[in-house]
């Protein structure tokens, strides 16, 4: 009787050091839960966070596309508005190209003159 009352408390001791551990790895589950969980949200803001950065840089993109084609067209446009006027030393028009123009025209057309520019 003696030893059977030997086992069953040295079962009973093993019993309650895995009864033990048992508890401390449920623990240290609920910790490696909660980190996955508070993980999860983290990606799933983060992914949310990312759609929303790929929808303003495709509005930025095609912003940009938008602005690059209105400033070629507008480079295009300045290169037709241009007048060139050969003939001239270079820097003879002074800072005043507008004045030195209109001075020669007056002086080398005669008049009526009209000038029409498109």
């Amino acid at each position: 009787m003696n030893a059977i009352q030997g086992l069953r408390s040295a079962l009973e001791q093993q019993i309650e050091t895995v009864s033990i551990d048992l508890n401390l790895l449920r623990a240290d589950l609920r910790k490696v839960s909660e980190k996955v969980n508070t993980a999860e949200t983290t990606i799933g803001s983060l992914q949310g966070g990312m759609t929303s950065l790929k929808k303003q840089m495709t509005a930025v993109r095609t912003e940009v596309d938008e602005l690059g084609r209105r400033a070629e067209d507008e480079e295009a446009g300045s290169r037709r508005s241009s007048i060139w006027v050969l003939g001239f030393p270079d820097k003879s028009e002074g800072t005043a190209m507008e004045r030195f123009l209109e001075g020669w025209i007056r002086d080398e057309t005669p008049r009526p003159l009209r000038v029409f520019c498109h």
